[in-house]
């Protein structure tokens, strides 16, 4: 059975998190609306300086995901320091 990906970025560039964890990731920042997004973290591309690597808490429909277009889930302890 495949994965499907709410985000549209791709099954291996989202993780499902609960209301809680969406909230602690955006601090001091409001949940994200149905539709919107929240940045909760920013880190330079080390080979593209012009780049940046982001990761997102989104509201899909009432459902919150932690998303990355550039960085896969597996890989963002190491460049977000963040683990779902």
């Amino acid at each position: 059975m495949t994965t499907r990906s709410l985000s549209g970025y791709g099954a291996d560039y989202e993780r499902t998190i609960s209301r809680k964890v969406a909230k602690s990731l955006c601090g001091m920042y409001p949940l994200p609306r149905m539709g919107y997004e929240c940045t909760v973290a920013i880190k330079p591309d080390p080979i593209y300086s012009a780049m940046w690597f982001r990761l997102h808490v989104q509201n899909i429909s009432g459902t919150f995901v932690l998303t990355s277009a550039n960085v896969p889930a597996k890989e963002w302890p190491e460049v977000f320091k963040v683990g779902v």
